[in-house]
């Protein structure tokens, strides 16, 4: 009886301690505070390499004249409800991140799209657009002229098209069903969900006495493999294209004791999502987003330009959004390469067929289906998520 009391009362209190975490993040959301908090970085601001550095190319894909840039997508500052962030903090955490470009997403207001950063600014480059939940689904519409008024999902979705823009599904884990058609691209990571919804906010609340002394190791205590996320992009592959990007949902807003729990810098260093561009410009990012020549690193293990994945027939080369034809008289191959080793993996129609330790990967291709990898960093015992790319699609 008294080791069931003991076990009754532990649970009792880990439950408190998660409430009450949960309600300080909550009331942080909502209230600025009075004074900076602990745990914001000065500004360093190193400069954002220009289009097309290092002149060395990096991969077989920048071989072809394309540049490897990094993004942020899914970003909240002031203009959202639940942020403070100023465009300086903004423009200065992406500065110091080495991001080239921001998909912002403020929640809607009458001042979140058309007052929200547009153009260049510090070197980056920045799209306006907004988060939209209607009937239990999330969108992020992506390069925005006004508020989207549309009060269903598929409404959505088609009046983000009617302004220009991209339509990408938000917060898998909120949509009751996925019934909907022509949308762009959807999140096969999102921060929010690893670090709220995936059961390690009791982990994350033991490491909070190291804040100070350690707080990356609070952060990456979060992160965990989007299973489930992969799961439904991989099902979707198989009725249509959508692009697979990484949501940072960036708000700078977690202060735990005083300290700033989600810095910027924090958030962007995280993961990124890079797209093969020409150029950097707006044109650029939306035509290379629609077709999907872009990958998620998670650059906390390491950097990832250098990473291609194509598949060739000595005539025609595809990278990875791409349709491939399929000629049987014609011998053609599919390869990997990343720039440091790892275990690559590489997918068909969501199921691994072939897994190496290295830095390149190879196959003949001799079957149609939808090709894509993934990559992990190996530490210890552990494998750590690196790199997903998005596929080739093999016809």
């Amino acid at each position: 009886m008294k080791g069931f009391l003991k076990g009754f009362i532990f649970q009792v209190m880990m439950l408190f301690a998660i409430l009450t975490f949960i309600s300080v993040t909550c009331q942080a959301s909502q209230d600025a505070p009075e004074t900076p908090p602990k745990g914001v970085p000065a500004a360093t601001n190193p400069p954002v390499g220009p289009p097309g550095s290092p002149e060395k190319p990096a991969s077989k894909i920048e071989e072809m004249g394309y540049g490897d840039y990094k993004g942020v997508i899914h970003a909240h500052s002031y203009l959202s409800h639940d942020s403070w962030g100023t465009p300086a903090r903004v423009i200065q955490a992406a500065k110091t991140a080495g991001i080239d470009f921001i998909l912002m997403t403020d929640h809607p207001s009458p001042y979140s799209v058309n007052h929200g950063l547009k153009g260049f600014h510090g070197g980056i480059l920045f799209l306006p657009g907004a988060e939209i939940t209607r009937d239990g689904g999330n969108f992020l519409g992506l390069d925005l002229k006004e508020n989207v008024a549309a009060k269903d999902r598929q409404g959505v979705i088609d009046e983000t098209h009617a302004q220009g823009g991209i339509a990408a599904l938000s917060h898998l884990e909120d949509f009751p069903d996925f019934n909907i058609e022509r949308f762009d691209g959807m999140e096969i990571y999102n921060t929010h969900y690893d670090a709220i919804l995936d059961g390690k906010i009791d982990k994350t609340i033991a490491l909070v006495p190291l804040l100070s002394k350690d707080p990356d190791r609070v952060w990456l205590s979060i992160l965990d493999k989007p299973t489930y996320y992969l799961k439904i992009w991989d099902e979707i592959l198989k009725k249509q294209r959508a692009t697979g990007f990484a949501a940072n949902d960036s708000h700078e807003n977690v202060i735990y004791n005083g300290y700033q729990l989600d810095t910027y810098e924090r958030s962007y260093g995280l993961v990124s999502t890079h797209l093969f561009l020409m150029e950097l410009n707006e044109a650029g990012v939306l035509d290379a987003f629609k077709k999907g020549h872009a990958y998620v690193c998670f650059d906390v293990f390491g950097a990832c330009r250098g990473f291609s994945l194509t598949a060739t027939d000595g005539k025609t080369v595809a990278i990875m959004g791409d349709e491939f034809t399929l000629d049987p008289k014609t011998p053609s191959k599919l390869d990997v390469s990343v720039p440091d080793d790892a275990k690559i993996q590489l997918l068909k129609d969501g199921a691994v067929i072939q897994e190496t330790t290295g830095k390149t990967l190879s196959i003949d291709l001799k079957e149609k289906g939808v090709y894509r990898v993934e990559a992990y960093k190996s530490k210890g015992k552990k494998n750590l998520q690196w790199i997903f790319s998005n596929p080739i699609y093999v016809r």
